[in-house]
């Protein structure tokens, strides 16, 4: 992950989860939760935490993933490793179309900022450094 340093096969399970999309339940005040549709979030606030729990509330907000968010995540999170974007998996989860789309988009993308490989494409080191500039760009806009 951009943000993280890890030594080869020792990666942290806990932060690969999220990069990898894996559903995962927060518990606690703050805590978040994903599901692979939507996305929750515990209440800040300990003492109205504790009494909503208390009372059987969900205490907290959540949100429900459109398509179109899916696919940003996935181009967004899958671009933050040093796995890169993965051909295949991108089109079986969102199909051929999307995948015609990020190559197209690619195009507009400086090619000294990947690394190209039978399976997809990754960033480079100099592409971390403008990963959003790159990552915008390969968004799909409803």
């Amino acid at each position: 992950e951009i943000s993280n340093f890890a030594i080869a096969g020792l990666y942290s399970k806990h932060n690969s989860a999220y990069w990898q999309r894996k559903a995962y339940l927060g518990l606690g005040p703050s805590a978040h939760s994903y599901n692979l549709d939507s996305r929750h979030w515990n209440v800040s606030h300990l003492e109205r935490y504790i009494t909503q729990t208390n009372e059987g509330k969900i205490s907290g907000k959540g949100e429900k993933l459109s398509v179109t968010d899916k696919f940003n995540e996935h181009l967004s999170l899958s671009l933050r490793t040093s796995r890169g974007l993965n051909q295949a998996e991108t089109i079986a989860l969102f199909g051929e179309e999307k995948w015609a789309y990020i190559l197209n988009q690619k195009r507009k993308i400086n090619a000294n900022l990947l690394v190209e490989s039978p399976d997809g494409f990754k960033l480079n080191a100099n592409g971390w450094f403008v990963s959003d500039d790159i990552v915008s760009t390969l968004f799909w806009l409803d």
